[in-house]
């Protein structure tokens, strides 16, 4: 696939970006990306320590989740039955 897409746009390419959005934002991408429902439960946003990265989609959403914990601070837990992903 062409890296010439605009970010936002290429997770239709199969790769999603991790860029240094502000965390809810980059929530609402997963969202798109992975077809969940991303709740956060916490008062403070986690900060996202990361100059860029991506994984590929078709590796899944606990794994692009795992990547992101490594740069920032936040548990998750994942509500298969409702498609939903709980940020604490």
């Amino acid at each position: 696939g062409s890296e010439m897409c605009i970010r936002d746009s290429c997770w239709t390419e199969g790769i999603f970006y991790l860029e240094p959005l502000p965390f809810d934002e980059l929530m609402r991408r997963f969202e798109r990306a992975y077809n969940v429902h991303v709740e956060i439960e916490r008062t403070t946003l986690p900060k996202v320590k990361i100059r860029s990265g991506k994984v590929r989609i078709a590796d899944g959403v606990d794994y692009a989740l795992q990547v992101l914990q490594q740069v920032s601070d936040f548990e998750y837990e994942r509500d298969e039955r409702n498609n939903r992903i709980v940020i604490h």
